[in-house]
């Protein structure tokens, strides 16, 4: 039994998202089918056949072979079939192939053959080169060819049947593939029911307590045991394969809800597959502005969980596309649809606060406190930052000519010198990246925390053209060590690295601020007031001066800094840097800005990495180890 759960947990993981397992498997050209249906080329596609089946993991992996290729023989027929010129392509590398190729062809030719594949693999039959492919040639010609296989008209069964609809979508761009992935979503809920069942049933008070204890503390799926009631509000088939999938250790406790619960196997694979139709629509809405748009649009059309998974998605999009007003107003049907869902009120709380929206921020942060402490302190961490960042000088009362102006400065760097800890966000804009705008033009921003003499945790993201990269290490008075996927915490040996990271976590510093005060004039301080909220600031600003902030790669360097010092603490709350330079390849002039935000000082613990390997030679980490390490992964 456990064996065939194995197998069904894999299939959950890599069924589901041709996209990417397609790009994975041959490169990253094979982009060209991921996208085809936005951007036709047919005469590129016989190449990345060609890659395709050269490629290493083509070549090596029998049970990718056996089970792996079948939708992406799809996608190459498919294409064939609406590009008919293609099939002598085909016919050209069947007859240089190696066998294995041959076969993955022939699955092709199943779907795009025609009356010149009919005489073309007849011809083969009496051809001595082609003597080990005699018998898979006969049988697909007693089959038929083509077969007449659509996906649109099979009924989902497995996870290969979202393949199929998926690969039909990358082809064509058919909404009805979606449609009908999105239609999985609809099933009944038979984990819910059978846990319903269960505590209802005569057993013991106890046994349903162990069941429960487990769903709990493995799946954070919650029952109200003496009442025989779910509390729970999700799809329970999607919500108990995802965290399956997500940590291979919780299947030893999930065979004990299994044989209380009397899942069959049946039972297993329906769940697998509304899991991977969920997790799928999910990954591909991210990379398919279409398939966001639909899923979208599907949602006036569905109710109960299915309608939660599409809000669900929905939303993210909207917020990962920078339109907060919309993500907030999917994010609020979730929450009257899931009202006890900590992780849709710390979204919302969030969108509120990136909005503007402080009060009604706070108060979805005062409904979190009461779900979750853990998310409510990240919120509130979350609305602190956002207040910062949009504090606007023109809601502000300008006092200028400040004739005590140097004995200030000198006090700022005195409460300044005195900091043991504090967090800080540190936000890199690039406003000439086009390419940025839905990221707000964030290019790279760090969350880190400090506390003295030297010891930093930091937290990088950075934007490119192909997605976003996360890095994470940690800093112990001069000893470095990173956190590599797998692997774990490894300390940083080579020189050159040490010497970045040392140079990075200076730039990241409140200590360049206080440098800075000390070794320049102002050009002008000013105070600012609010009465609204009863806030001031200190607003100091420096034109051109000499300072060592940022130097990779650029020469010519001028700054304009704009700091924000809190009035009654004397402390820095947020620093705006302008950075003009030239491109030290290239000559070109650019420009970033950089946005600075303090909070938390003199209240930050940066700890030890709990466990170091001494290379990326050393034995490999299971995820569930590095969660409990990190606590992020």
């Amino acid at each position: 039994m456990k064996k065939v759960f194995i197998l069904l947990f894999i299939l959950i993981i890599f069924q589901g998202i041709p996209s990417l397992s397609a790009k994975d498997n041959a490169g990253s050209g094979f982009s060209v089918l991921t996208y085809y249906y936005l951007n036709p080329q047919p005469d590129k596609v016989p190449l990345e056949l060609e890659k395709f089946i050269t490629s290493e993991q083509f070549i090596k992996d029998e049970n990718f072979r056996k089970y792996g290729i079948y939708n992406t023989a799809y996608l190459f027929g498919r294409i064939a079939q609406l590009e008919p010129s293609l099939i002598t392509t085909y016919e050209d590398l069947f007859e240089k192939a190696s066998h294995e190729g041959r076969s993955f062809i022939l699955k092709i030719f199943q779907i795009c053959g025609n009356e010149q594949v009919k005489h073309f693999l007849i011809a083969k039959l009496k051809d001595k080169n082609f003597t080990k492919e005699k018998e898979e040639i006969s049988k697909v010609l007693e089959k038929g060819i083509p077969t007449g296989f659509n996906p649109l008209d099979k009924e989902v069964k497995d996870a290969g049947d979202l393949d199929f609809l998926w690969a039909e979508f990358m082809i064509t761009g058919d909404e009805k593939a979606i449609q009908k992935i999105i239609s999985v979503l609809d099933w009944q809920d038979r984990f819910r029911n059978k846990l319903s069942d269960y505590l209802k049933s005569p057993v013991a008070i106890s046994e349903k307590e162990e069941i429960t204890n487990i769903l709990d503390k493995d799946f954070s799926l919650r029952c109200n045991t003496p009442a025989q009631a779910i509390v729970s509000s999700e799809d329970l088939d999607i919500f108990v394969s995802q965290q399956l999938r997500s940590q291979e250790d919780r299947i030893e406790g999930f065979q004990k809800v299994r044989k209380a619960l009397n899942l069959t196997e049946e039972d297993i694979l329906y769940m697998a597959i509304k899991g991977s139709a969920n997790w799928s629509l999910n990954s591909n809405a991210e990379q398919h502005k279409k398939v966001f748009e639909i899923c979208d649009a599907e949602i006036a059309k569905h109710a109960g969980t299915a309608k939660i998974a599409l809000l669900r998605i929905a939303s993210n999009g909207y917020a990962s596309n920078n339109n907060p007003a919309v993500a907030i107003d999917r994010l609020n049907q979730l929450s009257l649809m899931i009202p006890e869902d900590k992780d849709v009120r710390y979204r919302l709380g969030l969108a509120y606060a990136e909005s503007g929206s402080m009060q009604t921020a706070i108060e979805e942060l005062d409904i979190l406190k009461n779900i979750d402490i853990t998310l409510s302190n990240k919120l509130e961490k979350e609305i602190t930052y956002s207040k910062l960042k949009s504090l606007n000088i023109n809601n502000f009362i300008e006092h200028k000519n400040l004739v005590d102006a140097e004995e200030i400065v000198k006090n700022i760097i005195g409460s300044l010198d005195g900091i043991k800890s504090y967090q800080s966000r540190l936000i890199m804009l690039d406003y000439t990246n086009d390419n940025l705008k839905p990221k707000k033009y964030i290019f790279i921003e760090w969350r880190f925390g400090y506390e003295i003499p030297n010891e930093f945790s930091v937290e990088q993201y950075a934007n490119e053209d192909e997605g976003s990269v996360y890095d994470m290490w940690t800093s112990m008075n001069g000893n470095h060590y990173d956190l590599l996927p797998v692997l774990g915490w490894v300390e940083e040996k080579e020189a050159a690295s040490i010497k970045d990271k040392d140079s990075l976590n200076y730039g990241l510093s409140l200590e360049k601020y206080v440098r800075l005060m000390k070794q320049n004039n102002t050009s002008s301080i000013n105070l600012y007031e609010e009465n609204k909220n009863n806030t001031a600031y200190y607003i100091i600003n420096y034109k051109s001066p000499e300072w060592d902030f940022f130097k990779y790669g650029i020469k010519e360097v001028s700054y304009n800094i704009e700091l924000w010092v809190d009035k009654n603490s004397l402390l820095l709350a947020r620093a705006i840097i302008k950075l003009n330079a030239k491109d030290e390849k290239s000559g070109k002039d650019i420009a970033y800005d950089f946005v600075q935000l303090f909070r938390n000082y003199n209240n930050v613990t940066v700890q030890a990495p709990t466990k170091v390997y001494a290379d990326k030679k050393s034995e490999f980490m299971k995820p569930r180890e590095l969660q409990e390490i990190t606590g992020i992964w």
